[in-house]
């Protein structure tokens, strides 16, 4: 489950790289790499892959995580991490895209390593996905999950 939550989280990221927006390209504009404080201003990125629809898509994939979760327990009043899928991780998907289209991309690798790994920990640990899979193959174990 989580290799096919990496996907999801690879495919977002992909999108958000494709749908690039050429005249976003312009924020880069007046940052010379020789004047303090050597840091690109990350909080105010121009809206390089739809943050809308990004947002939308990662609030489908919580309530998705989140009804997997009251059915395999059978708890309605369960809600999932507000980090898990957040909009924070919206923002950080915008950053990445901003870092691959930047000129100096290889300049970016560590911050783009960040993300990557801060996309992992959400999933692993956020969403908590991984200990309702393992709690579901403990009861087939156990109980039997197959007709007889």
């Amino acid at each position: 489950m989580k290799i096919t939550l990496l996907v999801i989280g690879y495919a977002a990221v992909a999108l958000a790289a494709k749908q690039y927006d050429p005249d976003a390209a312009n924020h880069f504009n007046g940052f010379d790499e020789y004047e303090k404080p050597y840091q690109h201003d990350w909080e105010n990125v121009p809206d390089l892959v739809n943050m809308p629809e990004i947002q939308f898509w990662f609030d489908i994939t919580n309530a998705y995580l989140q009804g997997i979760e009251r059915g395999t327990y059978g708890n309605s009043t369960y809600s999932n991490n507000p980090d898990c899928f957040g909009p924070k991780f919206v923002t950080r998907i915008n950053q990445f895209a901003a870092m691959i289209k930047s000129p100096n991309l290889w300049w970016h690798i560590p911050y783009m390593i960040a993300i990557i790994y801060q996309m992992y920990f959400m999933i692993g640990d956020k969403c908590k996905i991984d200990n309702t899979v393992n709690d579901f193959f403990l009861y087939c174990w156990n109980k039997g999950c197959w007709p007889e």
